[in-house]
This record gives structure tokens, C-alpha cells and sequence, in this order.
């Protein structure tokens, strides 16, 4: 009998996925091309829009998320 482990993900990783389905439009797709569950990415989207901010760095098109962790 094998246990499942748990997946974890990194913060840097969750911004990009959530980037990639706004810029994309469709977050279906990218789930899908990351091997992550549609509702994990809408909870990192509403994690985002209550305890995350995005910066822009040294006028770089560079995003530094800080996840609130």
C-alpha cells in the first residue's frame, strides 16, 4: 500500500502559473500543461489577490511576488 506525497510547489512557481493563465486567458490550458489541478490555480489566485503583492524591479519586466508566508 504506497502513500500519496503531498505536492509542494514554490511560491515563484505558483506566480508563474497564475501569469501564465492570465496572459494566456485561459487557465484550463495551463493547469493542464503543468500538471496542476484547475482549482489549486483559483486558490492561488484568490491567495494572490488578499496577501500577495507584485513589484516591479530596477525597471525590469522582472515580478517579485511575495506571498505572504
Amino acid at each position: 500500500f504506497s502513500r500519496k506525497t503531498k505536492k509542494r510547489f514554490t511560491n515563484e512557481f505558483k506566480l508563474n502559473i497564475v501569469l501564465e493563465g492570465y496572459a494566456s486567458g485561459n487557465f484550463s490550458s495551463t493547469a493542464a500543461r503543468h500538471g496542476v489541478h484547475i482549482s489549486q490555480i483559483n486558490r492561488w489566485k484568490q491567495q494572490l489577490l488578499e496577501k500577495g503583492s507584485l513589484t516591479y524591479y530596477s525597471g525590469d519586466l522582472m515580478l517579485y511576488y511575495m506571498y505572504g508566508q
